[in-house]
């Protein structure tokens, strides 16, 4: 996913994809398309209506992968933009309907937003350059996303945040 979506510094001919580059993207499309069967499993599953065989913290987690996918695609807007942007909506309201089970999860809300609305802020710096010449490269973006090597997930190494979460439900 990371290989096709983000940026290369050489500048590759576009009208001669090799098989690699059709595999890279078949591959990438693939991770988009099961976050999204991803994404509404999940909501299919925190409705009201229905408990769901997912316990919550699962459904927090896979919700986290599955929109760290998506933004991810949105490095790549001429590929998936068309169908990234629904799916995001609906992740963010299916962990937003998590919010009241820990204060992790709202934390981990605004931190994907804040990584979706950075992503934004680069395709739109990339919308005035041509992506072959951009020589940003991949832990640049990363670093800019604002994902580090020492970053814990749901802030975990944090006993603080341990304390909010109701292990009962």
């Amino acid at each position: 996913m990371a290989h096709f979506c983000l940026p290369h510094p050489q500048p590759q001919k576009p009208n001669e994809p090799s098989l690699a580059d059709h595999i890279t993207q078949t591959h990438a499309t693939l991770c988009v398309t099961n976050a999204q069967k991803l994404i509404t499993l999940i909501q299919t599953c925190s409705q009201q209506d229905n408990p769901g065989l997912i316990p919550w913290w699962y459904r927090v987690f896979f919700l986290y992968i599955a929109m760290q996918h998506l933004i991810a695609a949105m490095l790549r807007p001429d590929v998936f933009a068309t169908v990234v942007v629904e799916s995001w909506n609906t992740a963010v309201s299916a962990l937003s309907a998590h919010e009241h089970l820990s204060l992790s999860v709202g934390r981990c809300l605004n931190k994907l937003r804040l990584m979706w609305g950075k992503v934004g802020d680069i395709q739109a710096s990339i919308s005035h350059e041509v992506l072959a010449d951009c020589d940003m490269g991949w832990r640049d973006v990363f670093q800019y996303l604002g994902f580090e090597a020492e970053m814990s997930l749901f802030g975990m190494d944090d006993s603080v945040g341990l304390g909010d979460i109701d292990w009962s439900l």
